[in-house]
């Protein structure tokens, strides 16, 4: 299959029957295949003959994530960043910010400065976090660390302005400063907005877990297949899934069955314009063309072969029973520690901190502004 293709058809009309076609084909060819699959309808069809036939798949499962293999979304962008390669980096920070924020009835403002946010830490953990330490928790915690004061400011803040310290050009800094340096009620807004989205990840345990390592292993001798399992109730999260997936792939078949479910994966006509010149192609299943014309692009017509099915098929009930899916192992994550990073980086070979220094600078300004008061007070006393 050296095409793109959209099938559109109702609930019962057979797309997903007419997929499997294209899937048996591409099989057969030895293609890698990328699957996002809602109902596991083609894990429990597919996952048998795939291993026959010495497949590597991988299962994410945003559903169930102790049934998971673990995925790591930022540690693409982050051995891009590493490789030198930093704007291709920034440009899949700026694709997943733009996801995660995603908001298509509200204020921009808000949704945009948050997303910032997430962009500029992120490239400052790349820059000072150690491999292990690359993750959402550790996005996470410098959000927080905002909340522990640092002299008259907090740890975060003073991490910003040590960021334009060391390089005034540096690109975490300028994605940083204007929230950073913004008027407190400002710049709570936008951090509350950032970790409101966060939360979604950060608070359900076995999730996060699946999120912080990486058992998806790329090789160009090797076929693989990979099952997306999304979860409806976080379309943001199985949408960024989706893209790192897909550009971490060096060739493929991408299945999108039952994608009306998904509206926020912002560069649908972006992905499949170029994925022929990368030998990436694209099976869509929709329920409503239309529909998938007004989320995405009207373009994707150019873009793909049109396929309308009107047939009546009877549903058939998915047996997961006969699906074998992996264990999440469990681990301890590792987290960037900011706090102790600038308390490091700003202590003397004294080992007398900054914020000490600070504090005792203020106290000492204050001390002589009381001594100078206690004067003025004495003189105007003594001319009574």
């Amino acid at each position: 299959m050296k095409k793109n293709i959209i099938i559109n058809g109702k609930i019962t009309s057979g797309k997903t029957t007419k997929i499997y076609e294209y899937v048996d084909e591409a099989i057969k060819q030895g293609d890698n295949l990328v699957f996002f699959d809602s109902k596991e309808e083609y894990l429990e069809k597919y996952q048998n003959e795939l291993k026959e036939k010495n497949y590597n798949t991988i299962i994410l499962n945003l559903k169930e994530p102790l049934k998971s293999d673990s995925f790591n979304p930022l540690l693409y962008p982050y051995h891009e960043y590493k490789k030198g390669n930093k704007d291709k980096a920034i440009e899949i920070l700026e694709n997943m910010g733009n996801i995660l924020f995603y908001e298509r009835n509200s204020d921009k403002f808000w949704s945009n400065s948050a997303c910032n946010v997430f962009i500029g830490l992120c490239i400052a953990i790349f820059e000072d976090a150690k491999e292990e330490e690359i993750n959402f928790s550790s996005i996470w915690s410098m959000m927080t660390a905002c909340e522990t004061k640092y002299a008259l400011s907090d740890y975060a803040t003073r991490y910003v302005k040590l960021k334009g310290e060391e390089d005034i050009n540096n690109t975490a800094y300028k994605y940083l400063l204007a929230t950073f340096l913004a008027p407190k009620e400002t710049k709570g807004g936008i951090l509350a907005t950032a970790r409101s989205k966060f939360s979604n990840i950060i608070t359900r345990e076995n999730l996060n877990i699946m999120l912080s390592f990486e058992d998806l292993k790329i090789e160009d001798n090797k076929k693989y297949s990979i099952f997306i399992i999304q979860n409806n109730n976080n379309k943001e999260l199985s949408s960024i899934i989706l893209g790192r997936v897909i550009e971490q792939i060096n060739t493929g078949i991408i299945v999108l069955d039952n994608f009306d479910d998904i509206d926020c994966f912002n560069y649908l006509k972006e992905y499949m314009s170029n994925g022929p010149s990368e030998s990436k192609y694209y099976i869509i299943g929709t329920r409503d063309i239309n529909n998938l014309y007004n989320n995405y692009s009207e373009y994707l017509e150019k873009l793909a072969t049109i396929i309308n099915l009107d047939n009546e098929y009877e549903y058939k009930k998915i047996d997961k029973n006969k699906i074998e899916f992996p264990t999440l192992e469990k681990k301890n994550i590792k987290i960037f520690n900011l706090i102790n990073y600038v308390d490091n980086k700003l202590t003397d070979e004294n080992g007398v901190e900054e914020k000490d220094i600070e504090i005792n600078s203020i106290m000492k300004q204050i001390e002589e502004k009381l001594n100078q008061l206690e004067e003025e007070d004495n003189k105007a006393t003594s001319n009574k």
